[in-house]
């Protein structure tokens, strides 16, 4: 899935509006759940002077986070919320997060303090760009009145 994929299927998962809300995605305030993505075509680095690359995936998060699509990175910050307990708690759809939240979220619904339907996908990735192994997107199935929820799918080549 291509990160215009992840933003446009977002979109479409956002519900609800006040404490019935459901994000279709969620980004965790640190600054490598941004700039991780500008880098993954190893090409760009870090290290460079030249920043000009990470512009479109801030721009992506920002315009998700007006639209209302992700909570905004000041109320999870002075709110103080962790991205374990916003996906835990089904507030959203769809999480980049490391393959280490599994052991997390497996030990939380064993424990009965989840119930999310969740599962595991590639990571998402630029345009025609091989996909890897070093992030995975969590993505929950969220039920919607319309019908079931969403499956787990892959894509990599776009």
């Amino acid at each position: 899935m291509t990160w215009a994929q992840f933003d446009e299927l977002a979109r479409k998962v956002t519900s609800g509006e006040g404490t019935e809300k459901k994000y279709g995605a969620h980004f965790h305030t640190w600054q490598a759940l941004v700039q991780n993505w500008g880098v993954q075509d190893g090409k760009n680095t870090i290290m460079a002077t030249d920043y000009s690359f990470f512009k479109p995936y801030y721009e992506m998060i920002l315009g998700m986070q007006n639209d209302g699509i992700c909570m905004d990175f000041g109320t999870l910050k002075s709110a103080g919320i962790h991205y374990s307990a916003a996906f835990a708690d089904g507030s959203v759809a769809m999480m980049p997060m490391g393959t280490w939240y599994s052991a997390t979220i497996i030990d939380s619904i064993n424990k009965g303090e989840s119930n999310v339907n969740w599962g595991i996908a590639t990571r998402v990735h630029a345009r025609r760009q091989l996909c890897g192994f070093h992030h995975a997107s969590v993505r929950q199935r969220i039920q919607r009145q319309q019908g079931p929820g969403l499956g787990v799918r892959e894509v990599c080549l776009q």
